[in-house]
């Protein structure tokens, strides 16, 4: 019995002193152009480039060398961006856009095969039609209503409420920095009126609420999508694979989007 139990002893702790090297190998096309750009009528255009990495080289450096970005108007060149970081680029001051025509992006870098973007319009501004206070069940506490026209089943929405008090933005609904986050952003299942309603805690807080409504265009749409359906399949075995995130740059990889919004602010 004892011997046995020393037998266990000895296998246990010199197992842990074995590591065994696995390789394999992991799938890589090479580098390719990545671009994530918007375009509006009301801020302009941002757009930020980069080249990919392998899988098993986080570290590695992803900027771009000698990076040339132009703006297309309906497939042809009219403006070259202006460099603002390594990774920014931004239409001149003096360039003014055209509602009428299809924006795109080509970039290009050295020894990379140079990306081109689809064709985007500027959205169209999808105004809020009204706003509501009234009281919540819940005590003293009061819920907002937002009420706007859906004339497209192709567009996504995300609406952004800042709560003032005394001048100074209390709070911000739903909190984010600068990404349309895809938990927050609504998508009709029918054309019309659409009614969002907001919890904004107790009135005698507030002195106003300004409320932003941003339409998504229908490539911002299909990609905030996909990237949803990327993130519930990652790394979840019960899926055979992961769902791949939605791209319109040919030869590349990101994305090329347009979007718009409307303000409209309600005072206590």
């Amino acid at each position: 019995m004892k011997k046995t139990i020393y037998l266990l002893i000895f296998i246990i702790f010199y197992s842990c002193e074995f590591e065994k090297n696995i390789d394999y190998d992991v799938y890589y096309p090479g580098d390719k152009i990545v671009v994530h750009g918007t375009i509006n009528s009301k801020d302009g255009l941002r757009v930020f480039v980069k080249k990919t990495i392998p899988p098993d080289a986080f570290d590695s450096n992803d900027v771009l060398t000698n990076p040339v970005v132009w703006l297309r108007e309906n497939d042809t060149d009219v403006v070259q961006l202006t460099p603002v970081t390594e990774y920014l680029f931004t239409l001149p001051d003096n360039y003014m856009l055209n509602q009428n025509v299809l924006y795109s992006i080509r970039a290009s870098s050295s020894n990379l095969q140079e990306v081109f973007s689809s064709g985007q319009a500027l959205s169209e501004v999808v105004p809020i039609d009204s706003l509501r206070y009234r009281p919540s069940v819940f005590q003293d506490k009061y819920v907002l209503d937002v009420f706007y026209t859906s004339s497209s089943l192709d567009l996504s929405y995300f609406l952004k409420l800042d709560l003032y008090h005394n001048g100074d933005i209390i709070k911000t609904i739903p909190n984010f920095e600068s990404n349309f986050e895809f938990i927050d952003v609504q998508y009709p299942d029918h054309l019309g009126l659409q009614q969002s309603t907001y919890r904004v805690g107790y009135l005698s807080e507030i002195d106003s609420i300004q409320v932003k409504l941003y339409s998504l265009s229908p490539d911002y749409t299909k990609f905030i999508k996909s990237y949803e359906d990327f993130t519930n399949t990652f790394g979840d075995p019960f899926y055979e694979y992961t769902y791949p995130v939605y791209s319109n740059i040919e030869n590349g990889y990101g994305l090329f989007a347009s979007y718009s919004y409307d303000i409209k602010s309600i005072i206590n």
